[in-house]
């Protein structure tokens, strides 16, 4: 057999394999789509840095050497407005800028910059503009006590800022109202340094109050320390919160909170840069504290359609984004920390709860090889995104094509293979009759694949059938035609040899007669059965009342079965049979004579009809030996003769044609035919099933 290479296991196998490649090379190439777009990203950060880090000069960062403050207590970024705040005791000012607010507890100072929470006692935040410094106390006290006009030794709510200059001077302020609305500070001036205040307000709030105030900037302030005084008038207790703990102002560095300012040169030196909407740049002095920045991380990216698919599998860039470096003072990631120590850091920053990344870039700003700052640049990998959602639509819509074309070709491929094999089934069908007989060659297929290969088999295997089933069918007519002319040359020889007088001799010519006359009657029978099969095929039929024929049938043969009792029974309600009457008769002639032969003698044969709703059963049921171990189609195959030696008699010939004409007679009228052993009573039935019509 010739191999061919296109076999129907390999067409599935490409098809299988290219069908399950298709994803994994296409992630394959986004995610090495996704690290290009990221490493070129981080390389244009590190060449924006550096070239802003060379731009600044030894002299931007001279004013900036000093002590490292300590890290035990907060810190307060002054934010420079453009806008003047309105000294009016509310917060609507005071929002753009709430991240760069702290939040105390009065036992150690809050870690998060929130606004005012449920565990916080008061919130503060500074801001400033060219002229003054602005401050704003938030305190929580759901129980506030006023002082009695003019008398500030009284006992109520007070809140005492300390501000410190530069050179180490103190300005103590107390705020203590006797109602809500504008109010003067007790001023305590022990270093008499220039100073006053320019305007302050007390307001209250749901769940406390609210101090506004702002100074004039003729000092160059430090820091900070604040006191909230909180009585109780019903317990008449005095509560003590500082936004410095008690152990620490033994230290001067960490007795207070300090200000970091930012540097005006820097920020005018940055706002001269064009800088890109969704980056941000910083410069940090050597401490690692910001000294100026600008921009922002909010990128301008187009937002454009998707596929839903591709928007419920990867969420907008920037969905759930919350930048944590909105109000940072101070950096202090890897990436800061090794370019302050004169490398360059770089890093993807992944945020939580959000699906955006940041490129963070951290360049040293290097003079006489002493680091004197850094430059960081950061920007989220929208824009990567946005290309990525934009090349992930491309797949799933390629892909989705492509499964659609590969469905079609395989539906187009399984409905090919399907009508071929229906095509070759069908031929199957037709090239054997109804009664097992090859009546046509099946036509070959000239494909290279299996099926084709199958087809051709049949196609031989159905003409080498038809050739034998040919000659097995002109077998019996030709036996008969060469057998006969022989026969009658014996048949005239042994009687010419029996006019003999020789007894040794006449004896030997009658068995010798014997022998040709049961070859003889074997040839008749052969002959009998090839007409028979013929008169099956073309006997005319019409509609036969079954039950009155059958027993009219017992009742004439009966006499002829001498040594037995033929017995009919019927049940059910009688419908008409769509047969032959000579086709019935040669059907019981067979199947009694089959019981004749089995059946012990004076026994009973019993012929029984059984009408059904959409069949009729006829069998014929006798005594004696049961059925030998053999398949039901063996028993009715032709010139197949299971009798023991017990059962044949020396003058008869058994070519187990009997069974074999009931089964053609049953198959005619597309019926069933059967042999059972009856356990009850032992004996056989055989018989078949014919529909009515």
């Amino acid at each position: 057999m010739i191999k061919r290479f296109w076999t129907l296991k390999r067409k599935l196998l490409v098809f299988s394999v290219a069908l399950v490649s298709i994803p994994f090379l296409s992630i394959g190439f986004l995610k090495q789509l996704e690290q290009i777009l990221v490493d070129n990203l981080l390389n244009n950060l590190s060449s924006y840095a550096s070239s802003i880090a060379f731009s600044l000069n030894e002299q931007s960062f001279a004013e900036q050497e000093g002590v490292k403050p300590a890290n035990e207590t907060h810190r307060f970024f002054v934010s420079s407005v453009e806008n003047t705040i309105s000294i009016d005791g509310f917060l609507e000012d005071w929002l753009p800028i709430e991240g760069f607010s702290h939040s105390f507890s009065g036992v150690e100072p809050s870690l998060n910059n929130k606004k005012l929470n449920n565990e916080s006692k008061f919130t503060v935040n500074f801001v400033s503009d060219d002229q003054y410094l602005f401050g704003m106390l938030q305190v929580r006290d759901k129980s506030i006590a006023y002082r009695e006009a003019l008398e500030h030794g009284s006992v109520s709510d007070k809140a005492i800022i300390e501000l410190f200059n530069s050179e180490g001077k103190r300005i103590k302020l107390t705020f203590s109202p006797f109602a809500v609305g504008g109010l003067r500070p007790i001023i305590e001036n022990p270093d008499k340094i220039t100073f006053w205040v320019s305007g302050a307000q007390w307001q209250e709030f749901s769940d406390g109050y609210i101090i506004e105030f702002k100074v004039p900037l003729l000092q160059q302030w430090r820091g900070v320390r604040i006191t909230v005084s909180d009585y109780d008038s019903q317990s008449q207790k005095r509560e003590l919160f500082s936004s410095v703990l008690s152990e620490q102002k033994s230290n001067y560095a960490s007795s207070i909170n300090l200000f970091v300012w930012p540097d005006k040169q820097l920020e005018e030196k940055l706002e001269e840069l064009q800088v890109d909407k969704g980056k941000r740049v910083w410069v940090l002095d050597a401490n690692g504290q910001v000294q100026a920045r600008r921009g922002n991380l909010i990128p301008d990216v187009e937002m454009t359609k998707v596929n839903p698919l591709i928007h419920f599998l990867l969420a907008p860039p920037l969905s759930g984004f919350a930048d944590p470096r909105a109000r940072a003072i101070e950096l202090n990631n890897p990436s800061v920390e090794k370019a302050l120590k004169g490398e360059v850091g770089r890093e993807l920053e992944s945020i939580a709860g959000a699906e955006a990344a940041i490129a963070f870039v951290a360049y040293p700003i290097q003079v006489d090889e002493k680091v004197m700052g850094v430059v960081a640049v950061e920007e989220t990998v929208a824009a990567i995104q946005m290309i990525q959602r934009r090349a992930m639509n491309i797949y799933v819509n390629t892909t989705l094509v492509i499964l659609l074309i590969v469905i079609v070709s395989l539906i187009v491929v399984a409905s090919r293979l399907t009508h071929r094999i229906m095509r070759l089934n069908n031929s199957t069908i037709k090239a054997v009759d109804e009664h097992g007989r090859i009546k046509a060659t099946i036509h070959p297929e000239t494909a290279s694949d299996e099926i084709g290969e199958l087809s051709r088999s049949f196609a031989q295997m159905s003409l080498r059938l038809k050739e034998y089933n040919e000659y097995m069918e002109k077998l019996a007519a030709r036996l008969t035609h060469e057998l006969r002319t022989p026969i009658a040359v014996v048949r005239s020889s042994i009687d010419n040899i029996a006019l003999s007088e020789d007894e040794s001799i006449r004896d030997a010519v009658i068995r010798a007669q014997s022998g040709i006359d049961r070859l003889s009657d074997l040839i008749s029978r052969m002959r009998e059965a090839a007409r028979l099969e013929q008169s099956v095929l073309s006997a005319e039929r019409d509609k036969l009342k079954l039950a009155e024929f059958v027993s009219e049938y017992i009742n004439q043969v009966s006499s002829l079965f001498t040594e037995h009792r033929l017995v009919f029974s019927s049940r059910g309600q009688e419908k008409p049979l769509l047969s032959s009457p000579e086709l019935i008769a040669q059907l019981l002639d067979k199947l009694i004579s089959n019981a004749r032969d089995f059946a012990p003698e004076n026994s009973d044969i019993e012929v029984a009809l059984s009408f059904e709703s959409k069949r009729v059963s006829l069998a014929v049921i006798n005594e004696g030996s049961q059925l030998p171990d053999a398949t039901v189609d063996e028993l009715f195959s032709s010139m197949a003769s299971r009798r023991s030696e017990k059962y044949r008699k020396p003058d008869q010939t058994h070519l187990g044609l009997g069974l074999y004409i009931v089964r053609l007679i049953a198959e005619a009228h597309r019926g069933k035919y059967f042999a059972r052993n009856l356990e009850e009573r032992r004996g056989v039935m055989i018989g078949v099933e014919l529909p009515y019509l």
